[in-house]
């Protein structure tokens, strides 16, 4: 896969530009339902902000995915 996606933002903040994310190294081949099911992982993050561009978080993998 290619490893990416394009994100349209403008009913948040009105840009009308489609933005090109890239996805994890660990989750790239996580492209389908099935396989999506099998990633062990967690995600923590930061409390809403109403910054749009502000964003922190933390992605662990298996054993450490249990832990938090």
């Amino acid at each position: 896969t290619s490893g990416h996606c394009f994100v349209t933002t403008a009913n948040l903040d009105g840009e009308t530009n489609l933005k090109k994310f890239y996805c994890l190294r660990e989750t790239r081949d996580s492209n389908n339902p099935e396989r999506l099911g099998q990633l062990s992982a967690s995600i923590t993050c930061n409390p809403q902000v109403a910054d749009l561009y502000i964003f922190k978080g933390v992605m662990s993998f298996g054993s450490e995915a249990g832990s938090r």
